[in-house]
């Protein structure tokens, strides 16, 4: 039976701007794979798992404008395979965009990270979706 826990939560500015981080981005930033899957195999519901796993959260990122980012695209931004599949076994589309549009598969390929580059040809990627700036 699942256990009710509570999804903490913060706040952060990001140039001046308030966005709610989850514990979810938190993991996808850090790479924890164990404590991710824990968390979402213990949330009571689909409904709830789908809207923490779609929440995105402004984030900073170097030589951009700031972006909204839910966890899939933190995994993927900081190459954690393990995450990012975590997450699509979870329900999230390997083809989420977030406020620009962007795709975790985009970021994974923008910055050339290895080890999820070669995600591309195993998941249903869209070669038509572009980073708008």
């Amino acid at each position: 039976m699942p256990i009710r826990l509570p999804t903490f939560s913060t706040v952060v500015l990001v140039r001046g701007i308030k966005s709610t981080k989850s514990c979810l981005h938190i993991l996808a930033e850090k790479g924890n794979s164990a404590l991710t899957k824990m968390l979402l195999d213990r949330l009571p519901s689909a409904a709830r798992r789908s809207k923490l796993l779609e929440a995105t959260v402004l984030t900073e990122l170097e030589g951009q404008r700031p972006r909204h980012l839910a966890s899939i695209h933190l995994a993927a931004l900081h190459g954690h395979r393990q995450l990012v599949e975590l997450f699509l076994e979870n329900g999230i589309d390997v083809n989420a965009r977030n406020n620009k549009n962007d795709t975790p598969v985009l970021w994974a390929g923008t910055l050339r990270c290895r080890p999820l580059a070669s995600i591309r040809g195993q998941l249903r990627y869209d070669p038509l979706a572009r980073e708008s700036g």
